[in-house]
């Protein structure tokens, strides 16, 4: 986890899958490491991918 004042991101995997992701999360009230979250989309525009090989981001 990065704290970033008003942010946090949360690195982690996607359920049982080897996916990672992170989250941006209220830094006020982060959850707690090893915490298990359950993250929601509220707007796919808002979701960036990128190549794990070369960290570029890929097209929408």
């Amino acid at each position: 986890m990065e704290e970033l004042g008003s942010d946090a991101y949360v690195h982690g995997v996607l359920g049982e899958s080897d996916q990672r992701a992170a989250v941006r999360v209220d830094g006020r009230t982060p959850p707690r490491i090893g915490e298990m979250i359950r993250v929601a989309v509220r707007d796919a525009v808002e979701i960036r991918v990128f190549d794990p090989d070369t960290t570029q981001r890929l097209a929408a």
